[in-house]
């Protein structure tokens, strides 16, 4: 993917909002997670909707 930067062999981050068929070919790519680092009084750029809920496990006490 262009326009990006490899900080380590865990993270890249892009220099640009993607749309989702940027986030399908990172997909492909590889990537398993992606971050929205956008705080509220910047414009919502990423309209894809997750499409699962990662569930917590409690930790035993």
């Amino acid at each position: 993917m262009q326009d990006t930067v490899q900080i380590n062999d865990h993270f890249t981050i892009a220099k640009f909002a993607p749309d989702a068929d940027q986030i399908r070919q990172a997909a492909q790519e590889g990537c398993q997670s992606l971050i929205n680092m956008q705080t509220d009084d910047e414009d919502k750029k990423l309209k894809m909707k997750p499409r699962r809920k990662v569930k917590r496990r409690k930790r035993p006490a």
